[in-house]
């Protein structure tokens, strides 16, 4: 995804970690890894977990992926 953002010019948020193993053990741990702020001050809206290589899910269709919601922003400050 980084490759075609910058292939097309396109901008794309920020990416914050990217590791070989998960190593979140719990919903807790990931809650509390999604909180935090943009550089504007503003709540972040959470973080997305993708594979480093693309897992197709015969589930959802699609690529493998899920949202953790920062509820922070949640509360709409």
């Amino acid at each position: 995804m980084q490759k075609l953002c910058e292939n097309l010019q396109l901008k794309m948020v920020p990416v914050e970690e990217k590791k070989e193993v998960f190593e979140y053990d719990s919903v807790d741990e990931l809650l509390t890894r999604a909180k935090g702020k943009y550089a504007s001050g503003t709540n972040k809206e959470g973080i997305v977990i993708r594979p480093v290589e693309p897992v197709y899910s015969k589930t959802i269709e699609r690529p493998l992926s899920m949202k953790i919601l920062n509820n922070d922003y949640l509360l709409k400050e």
